[in-house]
């Protein structure tokens, strides 16, 4: 998410954005910021809080050397469920943007029932297809850290 006009070298960059998505009676929000070359998002819905972050760094595909994946670290404060959808986010964008990023989220709705979190995936998963194409459009060198 750098200034087309300095190719990314001195660090310039457009200003971070936020999105949302909605499925239902559930709306999570994502603040994604470049820090550098990498990314920062932030997730959110119902009571805002954190509960987990996720780390991943792109490499090399395990079964295609030639595709990019992306390998994680993920802290989950004790009682909190975000840990699948910090690995899940940080994972993809990594793997996609081929960038470092991070991700923390605090997503919390009282007494979920099986299809309300299976609700609440759905939405995660579209507003992480959402992150990547918004920072796409703002990337240098078609998703590869500038040098």
């Amino acid at each position: 998410m750098y200034r087309e006009d300095d190719g990314g070298k001195t660090g310039a960059r457009l200003p971070g954005f936020t999105l949302s998505e909605r499925k239902g009676r559930f709306e999570l929000f994502a603040r994604v910021d470049a820090l550098g070359p990498d990314l920062l998002v932030t997730l959110w819905g119902g009571v805002a809080h954190i509960g987990a972050l996720g780390m991943a760094v792109p490499r090399p595909s395990l079964r295609d050397p030639e595709t990019r994946s992306a390998t994680s670290s993920v802290f989950t404060f004790p009682g909190h469920k975000e840990d699948v959808t910090v690995k899940l986010v940080s994972e993809a964008l990594s793997g996609r943007l081929n960038r470092k990023v991070v991700v923390v989220a605090g997503i919390h709705w009282d007494r979920l029932q099986p299809e309300e979190i299976r609700q609440l995936m759905d939405v995660c998963e579209a507003l992480k297809d959402r992150i990547a194409l918004e920072a796409e459009k703002h990337m240098t060198g078609g998703g590869r850290p500038p040098a």
